[in-house]
């Protein structure tokens, strides 16, 4: 993880917008984007998702906010609408040219494109009072070390007593535990003039912690004609002791530990494994 070197704004403008993409490098980035495929899809399949919206507005009291795993910029947008401003990131660019777009009227968003967990030393700012990992950012991760390389990375750009959180998928109750090929249907609705379907096919490697994800998008028209969209997911999950040993490695000071958005207790059959914690500084 590396420092970035200038700043491309990919959106021309004779003026500068309210929201522009930075394009950052760093070590490790890979060329493959797996949302290239499917961030058209992403947000009809996460339309109704509003739980963690929600979380994030009841607990951000000020910013400015760094969002890690920004995607299409449906947190992004609602903390903008709240006052707040947000350096939003992701290694995705499909992803964030639609998060631009959605983001492209409201002035206090910045989209940066990354690689692989890295933020840019000198480009995005080290003073933010709050730290979003949004849901499975740290799973994109492929190794321990890069979780908890990303997890420092982040206590460098924030304050001191920052309020940082993490939301992961409880890896004890996911949906895909213990999968060997499966297929299972994810949703089902009315697309343009026909039916969009969402599925997927997991493999799951208890040993090492792996979960290997094909997300399948279906778009059958009228005629029965079917065009497939699809992307690979590699995925490292994180059980709940190692989440806390990263985090007090990395610099953090862990104040709660939830189960779900609306606050209950981590339990093992939660479905989420969320941490807030705050950033500790000399």
């Amino acid at each position: 993880m590396g420092p970035f070197p200038a700043v491309n704004t990919l959106i021309p403008s004779p003026a500068e917008p309210p929201c522009t993409i930075e394009n950052h490098s760093l070590r490790g980035l890979e060329s493959m984007d797996p949302y290239a495929t499917i961030a058209a899809y992403y947000d009809l399949e996460h339309a109704e998702s509003l739980d963690d919206i929600q979380l994030y507005l009841n607990l951000v009291v000020s910013g400015p906010v760094l969002e890690l795993g920004a995607g299409t910029g449906r947190i992004t947008e609602a903390l903008v609408r709240a006052g707040h401003e947000v350096w939003a990131v992701d290694r995705s660019a499909a992803m964030l040219q639609r998060a631009a777009e959605r983001l492209k009227e409201l002035p206090g968003a910045h989209l940066v494109e990354a690689g692989t967990g890295g933020l840019a030393d000198g480009e995005v700012p080290s003073h933010f009072r709050v730290a979003v990992l949004s849901l499975n950012f740290l799973w994109h991760l492929p190794s321990w070390e890069m979780q908890l390389a990303a997890l420092r990375e982040v206590h460098q750009h924030v304050v001191h007593s920052a309020l940082v959180m993490v939301d992961l998928t409880n890896p004890l109750s996911m949906a895909d535990r213990g999968a060997d090929g499966e297929m299972r249907e994810r949703f089902a609705i009315r697309y343009k003039s026909g039916t969009l379907m969402g599925s997927s096919v997991a493999w799951d490697d208890a040993a090492d912690q792996r979960l290997l994800l094909k997300l399948i998008y279906d778009e059958v028209a009228q005629d029965g004609l079917v065009h497939r969209s699809a992307a690979n997911l590699d995925l490292k999950y994180i059980y709940r002791a190692e989440l806390e040993i990263m985090l007090q490695t990395a610099g953090f000071q862990l104040e709660f530990l939830y189960g779900s958005y609306d606050l209950d207790p981590y339990q093992s059959d939660s479905p989420n494994l969320i941490a807030v914690c705050r950033a500790e500084k000399a």
